[in-house]
């Protein structure tokens, strides 16, 4: 699992839409899709950004990553 799965996962569970959170994180929606596909890993700052929207902290987004993937 990457961090994009985990935020699709967090997304979905608050039925949110892709566009949505693009909109309300400020992260843009080329970008958001990029990240929850695999395709590049987003920086700190639009993961903030996403848990901000998404009402957790950056550890609790990190923590349920496998550990290899934290490291």
């Amino acid at each position: 699992m990457h961090i994009g799965s985990v935020i699709r996962k967090l997304r979905k569970e608050r039925k949110m839409t892709l566009l949505e959170l693009s909109q309300k994180s400020g992260v843009a929606l080329g970008s958001l899709s990029r990240i929850e596909n695999g395709k590049m890993p987003g920086t700190v700052k639009s993961h903030e950004s996403i848990c901000k929207v998404l009402d957790i902290t950056l550890p609790e987004l990190y923590i349920q990553l496998p550990s290899s993937k934290r490291t």
